[in-house]
């Protein structure tokens, strides 16, 4: 199976294939592990603007 191409996914074509692969995302793993890490982000994020930041250490 092709784990290093991701133009098979929605909405990712040759440019967003390549900017994955300059940012070192180079598999559907580390894939994953960015778009757990931007969740992640995007949650603390949003708890801080709330003022809810003993939320981001649970």
């Amino acid at each position: 199976m092709l784990q290093q191409i991701f133009l098979h996914f929605h909405g990712v074509g040759p440019k967003t294939e390549q900017k994955l692969w300059e940012h070192g995302i180079r598999d559907w793993n580390q894939l994953e592990q960015a778009w757990r890490n931007r969740m992640l982000l995007e949650r603390c994020t949003n708890n801080l603007g709330r003022g809810r930041a003993a939320e981001i250490q649970g």
